[in-house]
């Protein structure tokens, strides 16, 4: 007699990446329904003892309603995304780009051509700007949030101090320019990223990047200038949106970043510019990765987070082939997704000009702390 098939090869077989590419047939919709906690007076103000609190509401059939969890969810979109198999489907098999890009091929998944998809405001009836896609728990995610975006997360003002202290840093008056020494892996972008931090690239134990050790003087005080900035700007940004949706991801980044502190020494204690406090490394461009790919280096388990800050007014895409849709972003978005898990890539704007941070833990970092135990 045959054994039974488990669950999980059930679902595989189900499931099919072409099945997903289906808009709403992907996701489980849901807009933070609210639940009523309170009967309001006789004149429809609230019954003594009751208070409006943040996230409640007092609707007109005198019941008071609270949105579930925190305030800020009462003005985000969050949806269910069906199956986790369909999107992990490149992280159990996919060595390199060429590899990736042959499958996506032979599911009829576009690596090149972001037409082929949708906006998520076309996806998602009544999207609100801030929105979650959340893997179910019964799907046994590694992480629960897949997908996530926070408009706003960066002010003008403070992107256009980042782009004066960039633009100092690497297109100087007086000729000393940055130089960028991180090769571009695979070739994905026509411009260069310079990445600040640490990691355990190329090397057994963590040390600080070599774009973070600039031999010229005037160059290294330029680079803390900007990085003192972005300390300032970018890093609370990204725990901000950390602290809402991923606080588990916060623990393990204060034990990273403890082991590196005791690698690299005094030479990582004596510059705080390049301690990220919610994240190791953080990689810095102006332009976008045009080409379809996965980060390979990220820990697959927890969120990257990436900030566009810019002059540009014209869309500017990040596309997800694998959840079959692409998210204009907006100077001042933020966006956190799986950088491990889904292939992604950029499209620039067409007007004005644009800085990009991803912010990241680095895989082998990571390995070295807790190796496979999570």
């Amino acid at each position: 007699m045959p054994k039974a098939k488990s669950d999980k090869e059930a679902r595989s077989k189900k499931t099919t990446v072409a099945s997903l590419l289906k808009g709403l047939e992907m996701f489980d919709i849901g807009h933070n329904p609210e639940k009523g906690v309170a009967k309001a007076g006789p004149d429809g103000t609230p019954a003594r003892g009751v208070r409006i609190r943040a996230g409640q509401r007092m609707r007109r059939d005198g019941v008071m309603t609270r949105t579930e969890g925190p305030a800020w969810m009462k003005s985000t979109t969050i949806a269910n995304v069906k199956d986790w198999l369909g999107l992990d489907i490149y992280n159990k098999w996919v060595k390199s780009r060429e590899r990736m890009v042959s499958d996506a091929v032979s599911h009829k998944i576009s690596t090149t051509d972001h037409t082929r998809y949708p906006a998520i405001s076309e996806i998602i009836p009544n999207l609100k700007k801030r929105f979650i896609l959340r893997i179910p728990p019964e799907l046994n995610p590694p992480q629960p949030v897949c997908l996530a975006r926070w408009p706003g997360s960066i002010k003008r003002e403070e992107a256009k101090r980042l782009f004066q202290l960039w633009d100092d840093l690497v297109n100087p008056s007086d000729g000393r320019a940055f130089v960028f020494h991180t090769p571009d892996a695979d070739n994905r972008s026509a411009t260069p990223a310079a990445h600040f931090g640490c990691w355990c690239h190329y090397t057994n134990t963590p040390h600080i990047t070599a774009d973070s050790l600039p031999e010229d003087p005037i160059v290294a005080e330029r680079l803390r200038l900007f990085l003192e900035y972005v300390g300032a700007t970018i890093v609370p940004a990204a725990g901000n949106i950390l602290e809402q949706i991923a606080p588990a991801q916060l623990g393990v980044v204060n034990k990273l970043q403890e082991y590196c502190l005791e690698e690299c020494g005094e030479s990582l204690r004596s510059r705080k510019w390049l301690q990220f406090q919610y994240f190791v490394t953080m990689a810095v461009k102006e332009g976008s990765s045009e080409k379809s790919h996965l980060d390979l280096m990220d820990w697959k388990d927890w969120l990257t987070l990436v900030f566009s800050i810019g002059t540009y007014e014209s869309d500017s895409f990040f596309v997800l082939p694998q959840l079959g849709l692409k998210v204009n972003m907006r100077p001042g978005d933020g966006i956190a997704f799986l950088s491990n898990h889904l292939m992604h890539w950029a499209t620039y704007p067409t007007d004005g000009r644009r800085l990009v941070f991803t912010c990241f833990v680095d895989k082998i970092t990571f390995l070295r702390v807790f190796g496979q135990q999570r």
